[in-house]
């Protein structure tokens, strides 16, 4: 049997060098490939040939391209950082409107401006003929016009709790000082602390129409309306002869509460709940209003 031969690895005859590639002003000669199974490593016999060859080769060209050196950027020059303005965009702008918390504080003192020029306007209300003069010296002729007042300010419970207080308190004094102008001197002083009481309940109610709860919503509403329809109903009892000023006031908060039904509520359980609201508060009111202010303006 014949030995088994060891498998030498053979070299590949070296390969035609590839054409010179000339891209832009860079010319190189690109390497032969190796064929498979050639090794890389060169043999100790073949190291001097490959050092010769290496001495002896004629040096590859490289010619860069010219460069243009780049300009600084502006606001660098010399080595040194000069700022340049940029100009304002739009949105920088914004800055200079007011913030959101001075934005609700000024429409708050625009609520307050307000109730003082509504309380002002009352004391001239006393002329309005007939039964209609009612309406000036009602609860719910100064109730209504806070409520909107608040309303318009649109502030959350606790900023519109502390302008509706605050709107009642600018409403007696604007009614005081008209008053005192025309020859009817009044202070207005308890109405004041009345309104300093009243005020937030009102305002704080006014803000939770817009909560998301329904069920808030209907005993918020309720007291508003409660409120409202309550000094009507004391009215004919205690005062008949204004009669037409109470069919105004009860009007006005049967429609309320109507339209509180059907566009917020607008199914029967919170519905239900606004009538029961509305009908506790009226009635502790028209019972209650007539001692209350006896213990005020006793």
């Amino acid at each position: 049997m014949t030995s088994p031969t060891s498998r030498v690895p053979s070299v590949a005859a070296p390969t035609t060098a590839h054409p010179t590639i000339a891209r832009g002003s860079l010319t190189y000669q690109a390497p032969a490939t190796l064929a498979r199974g050639t090794s890389k490593t060169p043999s100790p016999a073949k190291a001097s040939d490959t050092s010769k060859t290496l001495a002896t080769a004629t040096p590859v060209s490289v010619e860069s391209p010219e460069v243009t050196p780049a300009r600084p950027p502006a606001g660098i020059q010399n080595g040194s950082a000069t700022s340049t303005p940029t100009p304002t965009s739009a949105r920088g702008v914004q800055s200079a409107r007011p913030r959101p918390l001075s934005r609700a504080l000024l429409l708050s003192a625009v609520a307050i401006a307000g109730g003082l020029v509504v309380g002002g306007i009352t004391s001239f209300g006393q002329l309005l003929p007939g039964t209609l003069n009612w309406l000036a010296n009602s609860v719910a002729g100064w109730s209504i016009p806070m409520i909107l007042l608040v309303a318009w300010a649109r502030g959350g419970v606790l900023r519109s709790a502390i302008t509706g207080g605050l709107v009642f308190v600018a409403m007696s004094q604007g009614y005081a000082l008209v008053s005192t102008l025309r020859g009817y001197p009044d202070q207005g002083i308890r109405w004041a602390l009345i309104g300093l009481v009243a005020g937030p309940v009102l305002g704080a109610a006014t803000a939770l129409l817009r909560h998301e709860s329904r069920r808030i919503v209907a005993i918020a509403a309720g007291v508003l309306g409660g409120v409202i329809l309550g000094d009507a109903v004391h009215g004919f009892v205690a005062i008949p002869a204004g009669w037409g000023s109470w069919v105004i006031v009860a009007s006005g908060a049967l429609a309320f509460l109507v339209v509180t039904a059907v566009v917020l509520l607008r199914a029967w359980r919170p519905t239900l709940l606004l009538v029961a609201t509305a009908a506790v508060v009226a009635s502790a009111y028209a019972l209650l209003l007539d001692p209350l202010l006896g213990l005020v303006f006793r």
